[in-house]
């Protein structure tokens, strides 16, 4: 406890495949309704989309809908960090935390992610990329 402590934390929730729980998906239910187009991103990564679920072994959704995957996993991210936090302040570490946040580039536009007021987003010239 008393020790100096670096902590680097590179999650990879957010990031196609988008998949979380059930029950970071239901959260955001009232979206359902919106049905986003899936895009080339994903299966340009490598990665199937016919074969993208809300996590591995469950039904392919009728619609897939982009925006309410990715909201559901940043909701899932911000859990995870307020569970680091969590245990930080229980060991009486938090007083003397510096947290950063930082991002390598903004969200792909076409899956879903959002970089306003910023323009554009990943793989672009502007400043939301």
């Amino acid at each position: 406890r008393n020790d100096p402590l670096f902590l680097f934390y590179a999650p990879h929730v957010a990031h196609c495949p988008l998949q979380v729980p059930q029950e970071y998906l239901d959260k955001f239910f009232f979206m359902a309704k919106e049905t986003d187009t899936v895009t080339e991103s994903c299966s340009t990564a490598g990665h199937d989309v016919k074969g993208i679920n809300t996590m591995p072994g469950k039904p392919q959704p009728e619609h897939w809908n982009c925006r309410r995957q990715y909201r559901a996993s940043v909701n899932l991210l911000d859990d995870i960090l307020k569970g680091i936090v969590d245990v930080l302040k229980k060991r009486d570490m938090w007083k003397d935390t510096l947290l950063v946040f930082t991002s390598d580039n903004g969200g792909p536009p076409n899956s879903g992610a959002t970089n306003f007021p910023l323009r554009g987003g990943k793989e672009m010239m502007w400043e939301g990329g």
